[in-house]
């Protein structure tokens, strides 16, 4: 999916935030990221997958399991849209099986 095609996904899914051209561009590297995680390390995908479907996930958890793993700050809006991303990689990979 490219940049454009992401961006009126995003927004569709989100309708009720106001996104942000730089949070487009982060999140799309994000989403590019995880993608390749995808056909690199198709297991480690999978395990996230099972814990996704399986969990509830706590936006506030999530953000601080980052912060301390991955050194990243994000706020509890932008925890929300990287699960939100998340969602629509798990979405678009469940339509084209």
């Amino acid at each position: 999916m490219n940049k454009r095609e992401f961006t009126k996904q995003l927004r569709e899914y989100r309708k009720d935030l106001k996104i942000t051209t730089k949070e487009i561009t982060y999140f799309y590297n994000v989403y590019k990221d995880i993608v390749k995680l995808a056909k690199d390390q198709p297991a480690r995908f999978e395990d996230i997958k099972k814990t996704y479907r399986y969990s509830h996930i706590n936006v506030l958890k999530f953000r601080d399991l980052l912060c301390s793993q991955l050194l990243i700050e994000l706020t509890p809006r932008q925890a929300e849209l990287y699960i939100d991303v998340i969602t629509l990689i798990l979405s678009d990979r469940n339509r084209n099986k």
